[in-house]
C-alpha cells in the first residue's frame, strides 16, 4: 500500500485483506481494528523499512539469506 495518507480505516481494510491471505478465517474473527503509520511515529526508531525498487533489489538477498548457510 503506497497511499499512506488515505487514513486509518483504509489501512485497516488493506491489512485485513493481507491477513486473510495468510489466515483465511481472519475475516470472520475480526470486527474492528487499528492501523498505525509507523513511519510517522518519531519514537518508533526502526520498526519499519523504507525501500525503493532499487534498494529492495539490492538488499533483499541479504535480508532473506539464511545464517550459516
Amino acid at each position: 500500500m503506497d497511499d499512506y495518507g488515505s487514513g486509518p480505516s483504509r489501512g485497516f481494510v488493506w491489512g485485513a485483506a493481507i491477513a486473510t491471505r495468510i489466515h483465511p478465517q481472519a475475516g470472520k474473527e475480526f470486527d474492528d481494528g487499528v492501523s498505525v503509520g509507523w513511519h510517522r511515529v518519531p519514537w518508533a526508531l526502526g520498526c519499519y523499512g523504507l525501500y525503493t525498487d532499487e534498494t529492495r533489489e539490492n538488499e533483499s538477498p541479504v535480508l532473506y539469506a539464511r545464517r550459516g548457510a
